[in-house]
């Protein structure tokens, strides 16, 4: 273990279904480290699905993660891997048609303002799509188009990203080279 402010940490963005969550494990693991994972997941499973979720759900969402991440990285072992962030729980606020969701867009954006990250890698929508039961099939039928959105919006944003390609087993092992040029 090493100060949590020695802590790299690690960013998995991208779009659904491009393998973010299963990555964040295996590199957690491979890094024998904590990893955060998407707090929105448990949530909108809470709420049935992505569709009944409220404004207040997306608060609740931006608030936890964050927590989780102040929490995790005190008892990390050289880097967290995180997975999702405010920014991309912004951009599916977008789908909420609530008056009340310009609140959590100012409080998204600042916690992106204090979010820093050492790493950030963008999976692409390159794997095929596996329906969970909590997918979107909007998302689903352009899953380029809503991945270069979201992209867009990040780099709007500042951040530099490191574009993950491939199968699982080459996202995989690319994620791996860039963290260990990282810890370096």
């Amino acid at each position: 273990m090493v100060k949590p402010f020695y802590v790299k940490k690690v960013l998995l963005m991208g779009g659904e279904s491009t393998g973010k969550s299963t990555l964040t494990i295996n590199l957690a693991n491979r890094f024998a480290t904590n990893y955060i994972d998407e707090a929105g997941r448990d949530i909108s499973e809470r709420s049935g699905t992505d569709l009944m979720m409220l404004s207040a759900d997306f608060t609740e969402i931006l608030l936890q993660h964050k927590l989780n991440e102040i929490k995790a990285i005190e008892n990390s072992n050289k880097v967290l891997f995180v997975d999702t962030d405010a920014l991309v729980t912004q951009f599916y606020m977008n789908f909420l048609n609530d008056p009340e969701i310009e609140k959590n867009k100012a409080l998204s954006d600042a916690i992106d303002a204090i979010n820093t990250y050492d790493l950030v890698l963008f999976l692409e929508p390159d794997v095929p799509f596996v329906q969970d039961g909590d997918r979107s099939e909007v998302i689903r039928d352009d899953r380029l188009k809503y991945s270069n959105q979201i992209k867009e919006l990040i780099l709007s944003h500042g951040k530099q990203v490191v574009s993950i390609k491939g199968s699982y087993q080459e996202r995989y092992m690319a994620a791996v080279r860039e963290v260990e040029k990282l810890l370096k």
